[in-house]
Order: C-alpha cells, then sequence, then structure tokens
C-alpha cells in the first residue's frame, strides 16, 4: 500500500489577512465562504474584499471594471455630443417676433407672474397648515396621555368598589348568621 503525505497549505488569501489552513480539498471548500475574497477588479485598483457572494454582487457594479468603463466611456462621449447640440441650439440667435407673438408673449409673462404669486400663497398656506397640523398631533398626543391617566383611575375605582362590595357582601353574610 502506497502511503500519502497531506501537505497543509495557507490560504491562497493569507497576504490579505486569513488564517485558514488545510488540504487541497478542504482549501477549496474553504474558498466558498472565505471573507477575505477579492474582487476580480484588483489589478485595476479596486481593493473590495469579503465572501464570495458579497464580491460577486459588487463585481456586477464595479466601477474599476474594465468592461464598466468602457460603457461609461461610450455613454459620457454620447452624453457631451447631446451638450453641444443643446449649446449650439441655445447660442443661436433669436430670431424676430412678430408683433401678434409678442401680445402673446406679454400675456404668457402676466399669466406667469399671477401663477407665481398664487403659488406663494399655496406654499405659505401649506406651511401654517403643516404647523397647525403639528400643533394638534401633539394636542391629541397629549388628550390621549389624559385620558389614560384616568383610564387607569377609573380602573382602580372600579377595583376598590369591586372589593368594596365584596367586603359589603361579606358583612351582611356574616351577620344574617
Amino acid at each position: 500500500k502506497k502511503q500519502f503525505i497531506v501537505r497543509k497549505m495557507n490560504c491562497p488569501h493569507q497576504s490579505l489577512g486569513c488564517s485558514f489552513l488545510g488540504n487541497s480539498k478542504e482549501i477549496r471548500e474553504h474558498l466558498k465562504e472565505c471573507i477575505f475574497t477579492c474582487c476580480e477588479n484588483q489589478e485595476y485598483g479596486c481593493n473590495f474584499k469579503g465572501h464570495p457572494d458579497e464580491v460577486a454582487i459588487h463585481e456586477k457594479t464595479c466601477m474599476k471594471n474594465n468592461k464598466n468603463n468602457n460603457n461609461n466611456n461610450e455613454i459620457f462621449e454620447e452624453i457631451e455630443k447631446k451638450l453641444d447640440n443643446i449649446y449650439n441650439e441655445i447660442t443661436k440667435p433669436p430670431l424676430p417676433i412678430r408683433p401678434e407673438e409678442e401680445e402673446m408673449l406679454s400675456v404668457v409673462i402676466e399669466t406667469n407672474k399671477k401663477l407665481g404669486t398664487k403659488l406663494n400663497t399655496i406654499e405659505n398656506q401649506y406651511t401654517e397648515l403643516k404647523k397647525e397640523n403639528k400643533e394638534l398631533k401633539e394636542e391629541m398626543e397629549k388628550m390621549t396621555q389624559y385620558i389614560k391617566k384616568q383610564n387607569v383611575k377609573f380602573d382602580t375605582l372600579i377595583k376598590i368598589i369591586q372589593d368594596m362590595k365584596r367586603n359589603q357582601d361579606k358583612i351582611i353574610q356574616t351577620t344574617n348568621n
């Protein structure tokens, strides 16, 4: 019969702080649970480490992920193009305004002012109502506490009356005998 020497090995994450020691089978099992597992983007500068399940979740959104960075660059380029188009649109010289459009514009501006005033009024009313609501809630809480105290007193009185009734019944029973 051949004898096998089972060598104990350190976890591959020993340099990160893991102190697990075991044979190759034990190491394979341990790696499924090792809390020192690193993000696959470590070479790109990611320092995340944790349980393999946590690492898998992290890797989906890791900002050091080269694939994510490529996608981000494409997105940024697209956004930059859109911003350039918007800038070009808003810096175009204005078209001349016809008299009927000017009149409509003044109506719109006046309506806007009125709506702004109404909005301020509504916002002020909302603030006041919110304040009143808070005060009512506080008052209601005080009333609730008062009622609870009265209920305790009432319960105590009921017990006293019941005790008195029992004592009265005992006295009546004793005098009848």
